[in-house]
C-alpha cells in the first residue's frame, strides 16, 4: 500500500507540475515589434533637470508655489535660472526655489 502512495504522489506531482498555469510564451520577432506596456515619458521642456548650489545637487519640481510675502535671498544656482532660498537659510539649504522665464515659482528638491 505505501508504494501505492509513493507512485500516486508522484503522478500528481508530474500533473501539476505539467500544468503550472502560465501563459505561453509568444515569439520573439512578435515580442520585438510589441508596443511598451507601461509608457515612459520624456522630462518637462523649459525646466533644468538639475544643478548645483552649495556644493549639493537640487533637482526643480513641477508645480507651483506663492511666495509673494516672504522674504528670500538670490542663490547662485548655475543655471541661468534664477535660484533663491528663504532669506538666512545657508548651504545645505532646507527650503529652494526657482522662478521659471514665465514668472512662475516652483520648489526645489535636494538630491544629494
Amino acid at each position: 500500500m505505501n508504494r501505492w502512495k509513493k507512485v500516486a504522489l508522484s503522478a500528481l506531482v508530474l500533473l501539476a507540475g505539467a500544468c503550472n498555469g502560465w501563459p505561453d510564451t509568444m515569439p520573439y520577432d512578435q515580442a520585438l515589434n510589441k508596443p511598451e506596456k507601461y509608457p515612459t515619458y520624456a522630462p518637462a521642456a523649459g525646466q533644468p533637470v538639475e544643478f548645483y548650489a552649495g556644493n549639493h545637487r537640487y533637482l526643480v519640481l513641477p508645480g507651483e508655489v506663492n511666495l509673494r510675502t516672504a522674504r528670500v535671498q538670490s542663490v547662485s544656482g548655475g543655471t541661468g535660472q534664477s535660484v533663491f532660498s528663504l532669506q538666512g537659510d545657508e548651504a545645505p539649504y532646507s527650503n529652494l526655489f526657482a522662478r521659471s522665464p514665465d514668472g512662475r515659482t516652483h520648489a526645489v528638491g535636494l538630491i544629494d
